[in-house]
């Protein structure tokens, strides 16, 4: 019986959990695109393009909604069951109510798996993906507005006339480039040929190689200033756009779990002690962030199917703390990391850690008064 039992709330979960995760991600994703549409949409030629580089973003956004569509379907799962009177009929059947909680754990380990597996290996590969299809574009973007025998102003701080240009390869013939780098100072520069070279990372340097020409000051040249004919000259041009370089935060979100532990001695070798300790906390995070998801069942159950007529709402409360504290612990994590007192490894499982101590304090207390003192089973008339 307690397996049929088992299959029946399993059925249940999966029906809430399906929509849970549809509607949370749907959720996360809009959050996320009213966020980026005015950073990454005027750099996009069709909306199609702006959905497929913004779709890369999902695997990352399921990291978040999974969790909370868990936690919505398990208490929707247990308040209809107890709406319908069927908890207590499963109790005074003889049903151990462990019986009612395996599908939850079963459910949650299974979780654990996806999320564990979009956090080591889907998540970095689409996070990468999506930076590199925004470079693409903006390097698609600056490409086909350079044009023969127009002042092109795409690259901050310079405007560049060229007679003769090949998007293909990026080469140049015979050019003029105005470049201010510095409140009232700056170079002209004529040259031959060039090659302009995109950044192969976002908010990387436009790099400029020029062959054959000359460069000169546009005001009076301070000391040290060499002008006159080059043959090779390469010149770097700030940034590319607005947009910032990845931070080590953002770059390391883009690497797999190997490639994570090849920095590793690469870090040490530099004496780079704070990136290191970054670096590592952000690996044992792969493991506890999804690991996280095996801790929730133990204390939202015993408040779920409470009997007290506050058992249901004290769930959906303690779902909604319970994630806000998660987000918080991982987020005090982070700043722990930043001083020396704590390991990073520690800093990484904290949360876990926290978590785990609350669990004992609600799950305890309900296997002590729900395991070892079952309720009677009621004889029916005449039995």
């Amino acid at each position: 019986m307690a397996l049929k039992i088992q299959k029946y709330i399993m059925l249940k979960f999966i029906s809430h959990f399906s929509a849970g995760a549809g509607i949370f991600t749907a959720l996360f994703l809009m959050d996320q695109a009213s966020r980026q549409v005015n950073e990454i949409a005027p750099q996009m030629n069709s909306f199609s393009q702006f959905m497929t580089t913004f779709s890369l973003l999902l695997p990352e956004m399921l990291t978040y909604s999974l969790p909370l569509a868990f936690l919505m379907a398990m208490i929707a799962t247990i308040g209809q069951m107890k709406q319908d009177q069927e908890l207590t009929s499963i109790y005074y059947a003889g049903v151990s109510p462990l019986s009612v909680f395996v599908p939850f754990v079963f459910s949650a380990s299974c979780i654990f798996l996806l999320l564990a597996s979009l956090s080591i290996y889907i998540s970095p590969m689409s996070f990468r993906a999506y930076n590199d299809s925004l470079l693409e574009i903006a390097r698609q973007r600056v490409l086909s507005e350079l044009k023969p025998g127009t002042f092109f102003r795409g690259i901050p701080g310079a405007v560049l006339l060229v007679d003769d240009f090949d998007p293909a390869s990026g080469k140049m013939g015979h050019l003029l480039m105005v470049q201010s780098w510095k409140k009232g100072k700056g170079d002209i520069i004529l040259a031959k040929s060039g090659i302009i070279e995109i950044p192969t990372v976002l908010g990387g340097d436009v790099t400029l190689r020029l062959h054959h020409g000359t460069i000169q000051p546009i005001s009076a040249p301070e000391p040290g200033y060499i002008s006159g004919a080059f043959d090779n000259l390469v010149t770097r041009i700030e940034k590319h756009g607005s947009a910032e370089g990845l931070n080590s935060e953002q770059l390391y979100s883009s690497l797999t779990l190997g490639q994570l532990r090849e920095k590793v001695p690469e870090l040490k070798s530099e004496g780079r002690t704070m990136e290191l300790r970054k670096l590592i906390m952000t690996i044992h995070r792969r493991f506890s962030l999804p690991a996280v998801i095996m801790i929730f069942p133990f204390i939202i159950f015993p408040m779920a199917i409470s009997s007290r007529s506050y058992g249901k709402p004290a769930a959906f409360l303690a779902s909604i703390v319970l994630f806000g504290i998660s987000f918080f612990l991982f987020s005090l994590s982070s700043r722990l990391t930043a001083g020396d007192a704590f390991s990073p490894v520690f800093a990484a499982w904290m949360p876990d850690a926290v978590l785990s101590v609350i669990a004992l304090v609600f799950f305890c207390p309900f296997l002590a008064g729900h395991c070892f003192h079952r309720p009677k089973v009621r004889k029916g008339i005449g039995a």
